[in-house]
């Protein structure tokens, strides 16, 4: 499996996959299907409250909207394979890995790292 996305190392920028075969896009094709599927699957692994890991905001993602701290609401979409989001549509992550507990957001300008969100970390409760 791919290393976590704290991990990764990746520098080379973002390539397009390769279209499925002509046998798959003939009649809405497997290959579109399984790739709305892993959205699907991601999506749901998504819901909830997150942290920017480089200490910057907070969101909450509800359906397909997220909340930011301060109060702005981006939608989340669907697009080849992949989750996007942002003013610009120009954060995106590819759900082939679990989404629930760390999502590396990549910038679809340059395929890299954007940022990176992981789950809010709970307060131990003290000892007495």
């Amino acid at each position: 499996p791919p290393p976590p996305c704290s991990q990764s190392r990746s520098r080379s920028p973002r390539q397009e996959p390769p279209p499925p075969p002509l046998s798959e896009r003939r009649g809405g094709g497997g290959a579109r299907e399984h790739e709305r599927e892993l959205c699907r699957t991601g999506l749901e692994e998504m819901q909830g409250e997150w942290v920017d890991k480089g200490g910057g905001s907070n969101y909450v993602v509800a359906g397909r909207a997220i909340k930011r701290d301060d109060g702005r609401k981006f939608s989340l979409h669907f697009i080849r394979g992949v989750i996007g989001w942002g003013p610009n549509g120009n954060y995106y992550v590819v759900p082939d890995v679990s989404l629930e507990e760390e999502v590396c957001w990549l910038s679809a300008d340059t395929g890299r790292r954007a940022f990176v969100w992981e789950r809010p970390r709970s307060v131990a409760p003290e000892r007495g």
